[in-house]
């Protein structure tokens, strides 16, 4: 059985995939479709990796609108299971990243309708999203906190 790499040997690997792309930006699909079954794996460091690299995949405008939107439907449910995180980090480029997957995706899915396995798998993943809950209203911070009955 093969040794794992250390955490920093993974990270090293990582960075040259990042660093191939933004040298050829034609490898971003092979490298992101090669990196998402790793980005949600138990080594924080690399999913902050993950989540800082699918922001920045989306953020690029080296990469162009067709591929952006194959590499968007690609890494939903990456997106999803990143979201769940507590670490600071990972959900500001999770966040990041969804802020403009959000029009590719919405693109794909009512500007443009097409009726495909991907647009099933879109509805899949967006069924996995856990159900909203109104905030939390703070009128004098630590001493009275009440739920907003507009929202409710």
């Amino acid at each position: 059985m093969a040794a794992q790499l250390s955490v920093e040997a993974q990270l090293n690997q990582l960075g040259e995939a990042r660093n191939l792309v933004l040298r050829d930006p034609g490898f971003w699909p092979q490298v992101l479709h090669g990196t998402l079954p790793i980005i949600t794996g138990p080594i924080v460091e690399v999913r902050r990796w993950g989540a800082d690299f699918l922001a920045e995949t989306f953020s690029t405008p080296v990469v162009d609108a067709r591929a952006k939107q194959e590499l968007a439907i690609a890494c939903l449910d990456t997106l999803l299971r990143l979201s769940n995180e507590t670490e600071t980090g990972i959900l500001k480029s999770v966040v990041q990243c969804s802020a403009s997957v959000y029009p590719i995706i919405f693109r794909h899915m009512y500007v443009l309708p097409v009726a495909t396995t991907t647009t099933a798998a879109v509805h899949r993943s967006l069924s996995k999203l856990p159900p909203r809950r109104p905030p939390r209203i703070y009128t004098i911070p630590g001493l009275v906190e009440r739920k907003s009955r507009a929202l409710e």
